[in-house]
């Protein structure tokens, strides 16, 4: 449930503080994004994925994530597909249910495990 996915959500907020520490490499690899993949083709509102990050990796430019310069992005999972982002796309909107649903509907057709509740949890023991 979203429930069980919220609390290892790196929000934008979260990034925001923890990006530039020294831990972050280690607490972020593993944890989920809310990420906005872009606008619906159709009605024009913001479309948001629920990805797992699989590695953090620096990028060759500095941005701006909120108050702070960073140049760490990552490799996102969702379902069995990869693709490489800066955490300028995650979201602090809340977690939707039907985005959860759509991740293990997909890591389901994609043949990918789908988190454990077990997994999840000792993944929060990390931000605690």
């Amino acid at each position: 449930t979203k429930d069980d996915f919220e609390p290892i959500r790196m929000t934008r907020t979260l990034l925001e503080k923890w990006i530039n520490m020294p831990y972050f490499n280690k607490v972020a690899t593993g944890a989920y994004l809310r990420n906005n993949i872009g606008p619906n083709a159709e009605t024009g509102e913001s479309v948001y994925r629920l990805v797992r990050i699989e590695e953090v990796f620096e990028t060759t430019k500095a941005y701006p994530l909120g108050n702070t310069m960073t140049n760490k992005g990552a490799i996102c999972s969702h379902g069995g597909s990869k693709k490489k982002f800066t955490f300028a796309f995650a979201s602090n909107g809340p977690l939707r249910t039907r985005e959860v649903e759509r991740l293990i509907k997909v890591c389901k057709a994609d043949k990918v495990d789908v988190p454990t509740r077990a997994e999840l949890q000792r993944k929060k023991m990390e931000f605690d």
